[in-house]
């Protein structure tokens, strides 16, 4: 015969709604059907398969407590473990705020190196390009010795050795020309005296048979002059020279000089970099430790809401089998008897009313 039931939850109800989550919804539909039949027969009067009934839902009820004791042990735990990390976060909030001062004051001094550095680098660079400008400008003027002692060389071969043979009279317009010429190269350093100046002229308008001994005194002295002049252009010509090769070596070295002020300037960039990461990660976890302690109670409070619900699911679960189990197996009632005594007031109460 069907279960009596009532406008209320009834006992197994309330246990099958405890056991939704744990069950499939055809197992939940079939429980739901059975249960009724399975409490209303008496304990000793069940067949095997009611048997199993109350066996397999005794099976879910193990099973689901465990689930939600592992729940309650997990959010307790939860709870805890914040606890210790929100006392934690507060204790390492002043060495977290240590670390960032540091860091921030390495990176400020590592910046100061890093101009300085950059700064001496700029000055090298600008220092290079003067003395790598300083090369070609020496070895044009070392050109242009060079193109003074080629000059006088062939004048002395070509123009002075015509003077000193003599020219036609017929040539007195290339004559003058050449005297002119070399006067002029003989009144270029080292000068040759005024008066050897004014005589030679004179000299070379004869011809090489024709001077005098004076005439050919003057062209004596002046072709040594000249030959002079040949060495003191020579000598300009190895002094520029020595000039061109000190340039290139002036320039190398500054060239050398601001590719190693260059390597420590990208070196200073390097670790200005690295500072700048390691004062930024500082101040991150600084920051990430004060919003999380700002957050700490709230975040409490949740986990607390939760270890709650579990404690209380945990509870209803027990409640609920608490109640199927007695209904399940009910204490029997002893029946009343009447004691002697009573039953003599009965009789004589009916004796009267008779």
């Amino acid at each position: 015969a069907p279960a009596k039931t009532s406008g209320k939850t009834e006992p197994e109800l309330a246990l099958l709604k405890e056991l939704r989550g744990g069950l499939t919804a055809g197992s939940l539909e079939m429980l739901t059907a059975a249960v009724p039949h399975v409490l209303s027969t008496p304990a000793e009067d069940r067949h095997k398969f009611q048997q199993t009934v109350i066996d397999s839902l005794a099976d879910v009820v193990g099973k689901e407590r465990d689930l939600r004791k592992q729940r309650l042990a997990e959010s307790v735990a939860a709870l805890a473990n914040h606890q210790i990390e929100v006392s934690t976060s507060r204790e390492s909030k002043a060495s977290l705020q240590a670390k960032e001062e540091a860091a921030e004051a390495e990176k400020n001094t590592v910046e100061e190196k890093l101009r300085v550095a950059t700064k001496f680098y700029e000055e090298t660079v600008k220092e290079s390009e003067v003395t790598a400008a300083a090369v070609p400008e020496a070895e044009k003027e070392l050109e242009g010795c060079k193109t003074k002692v080629q000059e006088h060389e062939n004048m002395i071969s070509d123009v002075w050795a015509k003077l000193k043979e003599g020219f036609a009279k017929k040539d007195w317009r290339l004559r003058e020309k050449a005297i002119k010429q070399v006067v002029t190269s003989l009144g270029a350093e080292p000068a040759a005296p005024a008066s050897l100046l004014a005589a030679l002229p004179h000299a070379l308008k004869d011809a090489a048979a024709d001077r005098s001994s004076f005439g050919q005194k003057c062209v004596e002295e002046a072709e040594r002059l000249l030959e002079e002049q040949t060495q003191t252009l020579i000598t300009a010509v190895e002094a520029r020279a020595a000039k061109v090769s000190e340039a290139k070596s002036e320039a190398e070295a500054a060239a050398l000089k601001a590719k190693e002020a260059q390597s420590k300037r990208d070196a200073a960039l390097d670790a200005s970099i690295a500072a700048e990461n390691e004062w930024l990660a500082a101040e991150e976890a600084r920051k990430a430790k004060d919003k999380f302690i700002e957050r700490a109670s709230t975040i409490e409070q949740t986990l607390e809401v939760a270890r709650k619900e579990n404690e209380d699911s945990l509870m209803d679960l027990d409640k609920a089998e608490k109640e199927w189990l007695q209904l399940l197996d009910p204490p029997k009632q002893v029946a009343n008897s009447d004691t002697p005594a009573d039953s003599e007031i009965a009789t004589a109460a009916a004796a009267a009313a008779a």
